[in-house]
């Protein structure tokens, strides 16, 4: 699907150098976390820390808190809001919004 196809270009866009910026980063993570591919957002996440060419924003890390909210995995999303806060970006009320949310859920899930 359309996930396929943009994962694929941002391999290409990769292989062939081409700069990188926070909103695209961010909007493939999103697109990837709405596909279930939560891993992969990570990882690409984890190249932006790496390569140091584009850093995670506020919607960055807003996109990558819900995600692992919603998947169960409150131990990575307060991981996620300490690394924000080690960044320097303020977390706002939808960030905890996010994390009240998902802890409120896996509460109720057990």
């Amino acid at each position: 699907g359309q996930v396929e196809k943009a994962a694929w270009m941002f391999e290409v866009m990769v292989q062939e150098g081409c700069p990188m910026n926070t909103v695209l980063l961010t909007t493939l993570m999103k697109g990837l976390a709405q596909a279930g591919r939560i891993d992969q957002a990570m990882e690409i996440y984890k190249r932006m820390l790496i390569d140091g060419e584009a850093m995670p924003d506020l919607v960055t890390f807003s996109v990558l808190i819900k995600a692992n909210c919603k998947a169960e995995r409150q131990d990575v999303a307060m991981g996620l809001l300490n690394a924000m806060k080690k960044a320097g970006v303020q977390p706002d009320a939808y960030i905890y919004n996010h994390l009240i949310a998902g802890c409120a859920d896996l509460a109720k899930a057990q």
